[in-house]
C-alpha cells in the first residue's frame, strides 16, 4: 500500500477510519490491512469489530489456493481468532499445506472446521505432521473429505505426540480396516481424544466397536 494512503488514513479521525473499515468484510480485514506496515496495523488494531473477532466463518466461498495462502500468512501470529470456519471451499492438498502453518504456529485457534473439501491423503499428512506441534487445538472436523487410509494413519501418528485435541471428525471419508486398527492401537495410549466420528467409513463392526470403547474410556477419564 503506498505511503501516501497510510498517510491520509493516519490523519483522518478515527471515527471516519471506522466507517471506512465498516463495509470491509472480516476477510478484508484480516488479510488484505493487516501487516501492511506497523502505521496500518496500529490503525486496525484500534477498530472495535477486529478487537473482538474471534470467530471467522468462509464457508462456501471457494477461497481457493492463493486464499488460503493469505490466510494462513494473516492467521499465523493472530491473537483474537479461536473458531475457523472453512467448510465447502473445495479446499484440496494446496489449500491444506498452506493452513497447517496455522495449525503448527497460532496459538489461539481451538476449532478448525473443514468439512466437505476435496482434501486427500497428501494434505491431510501436512495438518498431521503440525498437529505435532499444536498445543491449542481442541476440535478438528474433517468430514466429507477424500480421506483414505494412510491419511487416516498421518492422523494417528499424530495423536501419539498431540495431547489437546479432544473432537476428531472423520466421517464420511474412505477409511478402512487397516487405518482404523491404527487408530485403535494409537488410543490404547492417547486418553485426551474424547471424540472421534467415524461413521460412513468402511468399518468393519468389532474394530468400530474397539475404538468406541476407547473413546468411552477416555471420556470416564476426562469426568475423574
Amino acid at each position: 500500500m503506498p505511503n501516501q494512503m497510510i498517510t491520509t488514513f493516519r490523519m483522518l479521525p478515527q471515527e471516519v477510519v471506522n466507517q471506512i473499515l465498516d463495509y470491509q468484510t472480516d476477510y478484508t480485514i484480516l488479510c488484505s490491512m493487516r501487516d501492511v506496515c506497523p502505521e496500518f496495523n496500529n490503525i486496525v488494531d484500534n477498530y472495535h469489530r477486529y478487537q473482538v473477532l474471534t470467530t471467522l466463518d468462509l464457508g462456501w466461498n471457494q477461497i481457493g489456493n492463493v486464499g488460503a495462502k493469505h490466510l494462513s500468512d494473516a492467521l499465523r501470529h493472530n491473537t483474537t481468532i479461536t473458531t475457523l470456519h472453512l467448510g465447502w471451499n473445495q479446499a484440496g492438498d494446496v489449500d491444506a499445506q498452506h493452513l497447517s502453518d496455522v495449525i503448527r504456529h497460532n496459538t489461539t485457534i481451538t476449532t478448525l472446521d473443514l468439512r466437505w473439501n476435496e482434501i486427500g491423503d497428501a494434505g491431510v499428512q501436512y495438518l498431521a505432521d503440525a498437529l505435532r506441534y499444536n498445543t491449542v487445538l481442541i476440535t478438528l472436523n474433517l468430514q466429507r473429505n477424500q480421506i483414505g487410509d494412510v491419511g487416516a494413519q498421518h492422523l494417528g501418528d499424530a495423536l501419539q505426540h498431540n495431547t489437546t485435541l479432544a473432537t476428531l471428525d472423520l466421517a464420511s471419508n474412505k477409511i478402512e480396516n487397516v487405518a482404523a486398527q491404527h487408530l485403535s492401537d494409537i488410543l490404547e495410549h492417547n486418553t485426551t481424544l474424547t471424540t472421534l466420528n467415524l461413521e460412513e467409513n468402511k468399518l468393519d463392526e468389532d474394530v468400530e466397536h474397539r475404538i468406541n470403547e476407547l473413546i468411552e474410556r477416555n471420556q470416564r477419564l476426562k469426568n475423574t
